[in-house]
């Protein structure tokens, strides 16, 4: 079964490249095609806030063929939508989900329930555990000006089993999802859990923009920080690097100087899988000979041609993306462009 996260625009190609990575793990998974008898099961559909660059995909993929005829069972729809108070005299506000989510789901499958979730709460699927650290909720009785700070924060803690209930010491795994949560969602969690805060991995918010502060990441304290954001893009704004507040700064600061940051996984065009085993996750880039992109799907530069993409100013770190000032930009933007980016922070 599956555990879906918000997802994205409604853009085509997308919805449908989503629909066909569901559908070759489970026919992977299950040994027989899609169909009304052996549907896609989604355990869990979760919705960190009202914002249709995170809803697009979800209404957009409830309207396929495929999924009306019965091929995808979607179990639960998580959320904790907005009042219209909540909404009001906010940038950006939105409804949109809190009134139509649950109906337009029900119409591919009656039997979804709608859980709203409060801070406080765990739920789990399988062996993976998911507590509510944050919601609107929490900022009251202050109001925020910036609806980004609606988002509902969750922490996934995955571990690993020998099938009998027994977890297998070092193989827990955390990681912290952060919606688009700004400043003052920010400094709530700060001041509710300081040092609890800290997770193997974090998706840094806002799509590593106008996000949460430095203070915050440094109590979370990563190992690997999901940057959901192009590798061109990142490079770009890199040189934004004062601010610890807020924007880009807090990007530059998190990435260079946090020095419990190794991984640094940008999104681009690729699925970036992580496999969790009885050792946690595995983070082997020597794997399949040195072959750049092992079992993991993690990429490594270690082992690749260096000449084939830039480094950064700051020496400690090599980014994996095309080198915007060579000559051959174009050529290798359409090499490099369908796999995943990496920054591997050098120990030595």
């Amino acid at each position: 079964s599956f555990f879906v996260m918000d997802t994205g625009f409604s853009n085509t190609v997308d919805v449908s490249n989503f629909y066909n990575l569901l559908k070759e793990l489970h026919e992977e998974a299950s040994g027989a095609e899609v169909s009304a008898t052996n549907p896609i099961r989604i355990a869990a559909w979760f919705l960190t806030h009202d914002h249709g660059d995170h809803y697009g995909t979800f209404m957009k993929f409830l309207q396929m063929d495929e999924v009306r005829s019965g091929g995808v069972k979607i179990e639960k729809l998580i959320a904790n939508f907005t009042s219209n108070e909540v909404c009001y005299n906010v940038v950006s506000p939105g409804n949109a989900m809190r009134n139509s989510a649950l109906s337009a789901i029900q119409r591919v499958d009656s039997t979804t329930e709608y859980i709203k979730v409060h801070t406080g709460q765990k739920f789990y699927i399988a062996n993976a555990e998911f507590e509510v650290l944050c919601t609107h909720e929490d900022l009251y009785p202050n109001r925020t000006d910036r609806f980004n700070d609606t988002s509902t924060v969750i922490r996934m803690t995955m571990v690993h089993t020998d099938g009998q209930g027994t977890v297998s010491e070092g193989s827990e795994t955390t990681v912290l999802w952060l919606g688009d949560a700004e400043n003052m969602e920010s400094r709530v969690m700060r001041a509710m859990y300081g040092s609890y805060l800290r997770s193997e991995m974090v998706q840094m918010a806002h799509h590593a923009g106008w996000g949460c502060e430095l203070k915050f990441y440094e109590l979370v304290a990563p190992k690997t920080v999901l940057i959901p954001q192009s590798r061109a893009y990142y490079a770009q704004n890199n040189y934004l690097r004062d601010n610890e507040i807020r924007g880009w700064g807090v990007t530059y600061q998190l990435t260079h100087n946090v020095a419990s940051v190794e991984y640094i996984v940008l999104e681009d065009l690729y699925h970036t899988t992580f496999t969790v085993g009885a050792a946690g996750v595995n983070y082997n880039f020597e794997a399949n000979d040195g072959v750049i992109g092992g079992n993991t799907g993690i990429y490594s530069l270690l082992d690749s041609d260096g000449s084939m993409f830039a480094k950064m100013a700051w020496s400690d770190t090599v980014v994996i993306y095309p080198d915007l000032t060579n000559q051959h930009t174009d050529e290798m933007f359409d090499r490099y462009f369908d796999q995943p980016a990496l920054i591997k922070k050098n120990k030595n």
